[in-house]
């Protein structure tokens, strides 16, 4: 974590985004992956709903990253709270983004988790994925009470 859940300036949060949302644009392939080498055959409406969780947290990385490239001066980047405003409404903007796709991915989540009961290796798969996904969207919404 690049925040501690505390935000000392614009560029952790951004750091912060893009460090999660690469990870949770990756856990619907593993996802995928898996059920295929273990025959789960999850249904085309959930392999969908996979797909567009997982360009949702792609867009939202590749989004944060030209916010970052936006930001001319490196010392913008460390200010404390006297962040640039632009900067902070687009930190938010993204932050919410996250906040809705990880909702969205939760909800995904618990229809994946109706297939495949028995097995234990799989349920333990996407039991530690529900727990990141859901530590995620608590820590966006710690991030998103200090951006004011």
């Amino acid at each position: 974590m690049f925040c501690y859940t505390v935000v000392s300036g614009i560029n952790c949060v951004l750091q912060e985004l893009i460090m999660w949302s690469d990870i949770s644009s990756e856990h619907p392939i593993f996802i995928e992956t898996v059920a295929q080498l273990t025959n789960k055959n999850l249904s085309s409406e959930l392999v969908s709903d996979l797909n567009k969780v997982r360009e949702q947290f792609v867009k939202i990385k590749k989004d944060t990253q030209s916010v970052i490239n936006e930001m001319v001066l490196p010392k913008m980047a460390m200010q404390s709270m006297h962040m640039q405003p632009m900067f902070v409404g687009s930190a938010r903007r993204l932050i919410e983004q996250f906040v809705n796709a990880d909702r969205m991915f939760l909800n995904v989540l618990m229809k994946v988790r109706q297939y495949g009961k028995e097995d234990k290796v799989w349920q333990t798969l996407l039991s530690h994925i529900t727990h990141e996904q859901e530590y995620m969207l608590r820590l966006m919404e710690v991030l998103r009470s200090q951006l004011v």
